[in-house]
């Protein structure tokens, strides 16, 4: 039993002793020193320790033990006075983000030249009825404040060591400034403001940004009289608001021994010695847990460049105290010495020289990951929950739980670890797990520049204070304003209304929104003479006023022929005319389009089956129009015609931004985890930010017009989630958190700064969007990139170009090509998502991006 005191019990053992205590607790005889009436006496709080130890906890040691651990006081810059957390009066535990003020007052008899100091604090009132200036006899006074301080005046008499009351002889000089300001060196709090009353002054950020708030008062926090004279102080010393926050991004802090590096998955050597411990051996660790001396790394000396000392740790002495191993299926602290159970110690060895630093011991040989010199914890059990992470959706508490009832049901006298312990062993066992993070981001078969890549995004997100920590983008406000090419220079028909007209002319009702849920309705005649005006007046669509004339019979038949109506649907689109002709670099179509267009090509000749065949594959749209408007294997003048705008338009070029238009860009660091919210491990940034022109332009009556963007309410608390890519084998390349919705900014941004080139295919569930995001802002870059909509999400692309369509490429690589990868393993993703919620960034950002490193191992075995 006492080692069970020593080590601890889990959470959910003592719940149930303190619930099978409770009938104990109650005819506990107390001495009652003259009280006759049991019941109005306060109990003290009781705290179990194991099933059959019951202790009682005093509320004031409780509330300065946890004062001692959380470091919840500060002292004022006047050295006056002191900030501490409040607690619970009945169990002593602190309470969140409330704060009280306990200040030195100091109280004088001027007739006898003496002055007391007491302690005064903002939750006691009757010492606000106090005049500083007493006429009575002040030793009366200090002999009735004995004993009547407060919780958070004794604490900070108890914790700083302080003499009170106290009494001197000689009048001390107390000036108190009206107002007084006393910084405070500790974050989230600033200052202590005194007006009639000390106020605190912390600064809360905001969607908007940062802004000072009292936490003293209960209304108005953001402009009281406190505030006002904060941020004027702040003004007339030339401190922005923004200085006061130098907390930075708050990071993830676990503190632990172990420093080798963990292979992943376990070598043969340490697979043998895992064999071996599993056999049920009780002396499968040895005693004494010495340290070796490194061969190799930073560990071979000490940081003073001091060796080690390769004596015997046991015979000099070299002992830190006694080791606890968690194992999966039991926990070991002795070991069977000649039929005598014997504790096993830990060792370290000093280094030779007067710096005295010390070598822990790091455990690997054992498969020990070392927590405190204390707590041990097998690597078995770790890897376990790093599979039921993985597989089974299995939070750390929900493991903790099952695996201290496990240890209950199986063991005579159980000894679990504590949670704290096991998430500071999880946390570090997968910061020192030696995974190959550019490797396992990189497919083996498309390299460091994939040519296909499907992307999306998945609701996994942290939450959103945190990502105002972070601050916003950079500023290229500054730079040169890249200005791109316009969306109507790209689409065929620029004008709404002949749009509009052409699409109910090619048989879309108006009043539908799909394509067939209502029957076509043919264009009147004004209608018809409308559309013709409105097309005549641009040079380029002459040629398509004439086939509407030719196929409508001057106006008499006012429904596009059956051959017509899809390719007229086509080119009415909203869309660029490159999504009809995404030909990628491949020149061969190309040519064999301008082949027919100049009639030097017979389609139905058998000849040049292979030019057709290659047509059908590359630009299957255009190659079916042609198959049905033929006339004798060759294509009416107007459709020459036509066609060849049409191509002149997919052409347009653009000049390339200059590179002083972009940010240079930075350093690669060589850690793979200091690129903020981006995890890229395998492609690097390559190229910079740039100053769009559009981005400033784009308004929002235009957004909201589009029927094709994505609208999302999104979580209150939690960012939208993240971004990810996958190349066509399953690969997934790397991820950025989103910090706000998902939009076709996100993958413009992503593909600019980590590809060197730009991809082949880009398969995205806004694909229609992203293709006219990217032409709009970098066309040279972009302009042999074919852009797709995935399957699943094509039902609800109506207004969009058939292009945009996988169905429609049969003949090419995009038939065989899977563009629910990035939906199939948002799903798995989805496993750890109540895990992920509440992390700090890096720690969100290793936890996801060592879930898609073992899908990655796994795809990549398969």
């Amino acid at each position: 039993m006492s080692s069970i005191t020593n080590f601890g019990t889990s959470f959910f053992e003592r719940y149930d002793a303190k619930r099978k205590t409770t009938a104990v607790l109650s005819t506990i005889k107390r001495k009652t020193s003259g009280v006759e009436n049991l019941s109005a006496r306060k109990k003290l709080p009781t705290k179990i320790v194991s099933s059959e130890i019951v202790c009682q906890v005093n509320p004031f040691d409780e509330y300065q033990q946890q004062l001692r651990t959380a470091k919840k006081m500060w002292v004022l810059s006047s050295g006056k006075g002191y900030v501490i957390s409040d607690c619970d009066k009945s169990t002593g535990a602190l309470l969140r983000e409330k704060y009280c003020i306990v200040v030195k007052m100091p109280v004088y008899n001027a007739d006898r030249q003496e002055t007391a100091v007491l302690l005064k604090c903002n939750c006691e009132d009757r010492i606000d009825d106090w005049n500083t200036n007493m006429k009575g006899d002040l030793r009366q006074l200090l002999r009735s404040e004995v004993g009547k301080y407060c919780f958070h005046a004794r604490a900070i008499e108890m914790m700083y060591k302080l003499t009170s009351p106290q009494l001197h002889l000689q009048i001390n000089t107390y000036s108190r400034a009206t107002p007084c300001i006393q910084e405070i060196q500790a974050l989230p709090l600033l200052s202590a403001v005194t007006t009639n009353k000390i106020h605190l002054i912390t600064l809360k950020r905001t969607q908007n940004g940062k802004r000072l708030s009292c936490m003293t008062c209960k209304y108005g926090t953001t402009s009281c009289e406190a505030v006002l004279i904060y941020r004027t102080w702040l003004a007339e010393n030339g401190r922005p608001v923004s200085e006061c926050d130098n907390s930075g991004p708050r990071t993830s802090n676990f503190d632990y021994v172990s420093y080798k590096p963990i292979p992943h998955p376990l070598p043969p050597s340490l697979k043998t010695v895992y064999e071996q411990q599993m056999d049920g051996n009780s002396n499968a660790f040895p005693q004494y847990l010495i340290p070796s001396i490194p061969d190799s790394g930073d560990r071979m000396t000490c940081k003073h460049g001091c060796e080690w000392d390769g004596r015997d740790p046991i015979t000099s002495g070299w002992v830190s105290g006694d080791a606890v191993i968690h194992q999966e299926h039991r926990t070991i602290y002795t070991v069977n010495i000649n039929g005598k159970q014997e504790k096993i110690k830990v060792c370290y060895r000093p280094s030779i020289g007067i710096c005295n630093c010390v070598l822990p011991y790091d455990g690997q040989e054992n498969l020990l990951f070392n927590v405190n010199n204390h707590t041990f914890v097998h690597y078995g059990l770790l890897l376990s929950y790093l599979k039921l992470m993985k597989e089974a959706r299995n939070p750390l508490i929900a493991f903790h739980r099952a695996y201290a009832e496990k240890l209950s049901e199986t063991m005579n006298t159980p000894m679990c670890i504590p949670y704290h312990a096991l998430r500071r062993a999880w946390n570090g066992y997968i910061r020192l797990l030696d995974i190959k993070w550019e490797k396992e981001f990189e497919c083996d078969k498309c390299g460091d520049n994939p040519q296909i890549i499907i992307c999306d995004g998945t609701s996994v997100g942290l939450n959103k204070e945190l990502l105002l920590e972070l601050g916003n983008d950079v500023d290229v406000s500054n730079l040169q304003p890249i200005l791109g090419t316009k969306h109507t220079d790209r689409v065929f028909i620029p004008k709404r209304e002949a749009r509009k007209l052409l699409l109910q002319f090619a048989g879309v009702n108006p009043q539908s929104k799909q394509q067939s849920d209502l029957p076509s309705i043919p264009i009147t005649q004004n209608q018809y003479t409308q559309l013709v005006s409105i097309l005549r007046k641009y040079t380029h669509l002459s040629s398509l006023a004439d086939i509407i004339d030719r196929i409508s019979n001057r106006g008499e038949q006012l429904t596009a022929p059956q051959p017509y109506r899809e390719f007229l649907k086509d080119i009415a689109r909203n869309s660029p005319a490159s999504s009809l002709l995404q030909l990628n670099t491949d020149s061969r179509a190309r040519h064999v389009i301008k082949e027919i267009i100049f009639k030097r090509l017979d389609i139905l000749q058998s000849v040049h089956r292979d030019k057709i065949d290659l047509l059908k594959k590359e630009a299957p749209i255009i190659a079916k129009f042609m198959e049905c408007v033929n006339v004798n294997g060759h294509l009416p003048y107007d459709v020459r015609c036509m066609l060849k705008e049409l191509l002149k338009k997919c052409n347009l070029s653009s000049q390339s931004p200059s590179p002083i238009q972009y940010l240079p860009v930075p350093p690669n660091t060589p850690a793979v985890f200091d690129d903020g919210l981006s995890f890229f491990p395998s492609m690097p940034r390559k190229h910079g930010n740039g100053n769009y022109a559009l981005d400033a332009n784009e308004s929002r009556a235009c957004r909201a017009t589009d029927t094709c963007n994505k609208f999302s309410k999104g979580h209150p608390t939690l960012s939208p989630g993240i971004f990810t890519l996958y190349c066509q084998h399953k690969v997934c390349l790397g991820f950025e958190v989103m910090k706000q919705h998902e939009s076709p900014a996100v993958p413009f941004k992503i593909i600019k700064q980590r590809f060197h080139q730009a991809p082949r295919i880009v398969v995205y569930d806004n694909g229609c969007k992203l293709h006219q995001y990217c032409l709009n802002r970098e066309p040279e870059f972009f302009k042999n990139t074919m852009f797709l909509v995935d399957r699943l999400h094509w039902c609800n692309h109506t207004g969009c170009s058939t292009g945009y369509n996988m169905n429609v490429y049969k003949k090419s690589e995009i038939q065989t090509l899977n563009s629910q990868i990035c939906e199939q393993t948002n799903a798995v993703i989805a496993r750890i998502r109540s895990q992920l919620a509440y992390m700090l960034p890096d720690n969100f950002i290793l936890h996801t991006a060592l879930f898609l490193a073992m899908a990655n191992m796994k795809t990549k075995g398969q």
